[in-house]
């Protein structure tokens, strides 16, 4: 089965595929639905696939949230690694409706540092190219928002609000809304 998530933008619409298969991150649902998402799942090499988080809570995405926007500050990519970032973000339009890809950092909204580290792990400590980085920051939005973002998440004022409401899950780490 296969999903498109839709970001709609003032000049038009893209649309990002989207495959529930042979993702990279690891987000296991067991039977209370916790998410795992530590850093000894990161450095395991198998592939497992991705499952949309429930709609009704955000629970299940503060801790894996929390340690990918870790990520975004704990890793520095290289040059060479900063090329393979771009190429695989660039290609993602920004879910806040400000027509630059995610490659373009243009606010310090959750989402953003959420799929920024989780691009600087991959390719910083797993050797990750832009299709696997590309594919799992996909996977990533798809799990926050299984509904899929608006792309207007800044021009309708959402920063402040949970992922599955269309919004950026607040401005601040140290006050994830989700």
């Amino acid at each position: 089965m296969k999903k498109k998530m839709r970001v709609q933008h003032a000049h038009g619409h893209c649309a990002a595929p989207w495959a529930r298969h042979a993702s990279l991150v690891w987000i296991v649902f067991g039977a209370a639905g916790v998410a795992v998402l530590s850093a000894a799942t990161w450095t395991m090499r198998a592939r497992v696939s991705v499952q949309p988080a429930p709609t009704t809570a955000g629970g299940e995405l503060r801790q894996p949230t929390a340690e990918l926007i870790g990520y975004s500050r704990s890793i520095r990519p290289t040059p060479e690694q900063e090329k393979v970032k771009a190429d695989a973000l660039s290609a993602i339009p920004a879910p806040c409706g400000n027509g630059n890809s995610l490659a373009v950092r243009c606010c310090g909204c959750n989402l953003f540092k959420s799929t920024s580290g989780l691009a600087n792990h991959l390719i910083a400590r797993e050797g990750a190219d832009s299709g696997r980085v590309r594919q799992a920051v996909l996977d990533w939005l798809s799990r926050t928002n299984p509904g899929g973002y608006s792309g207007a998440a800044c021009d309708s004022k959402r920063c402040e609000r949970p992922f599955r409401e269309d919004g950026c899950g607040g401005m601040s780490e140290a006050r994830l809304i989700l």
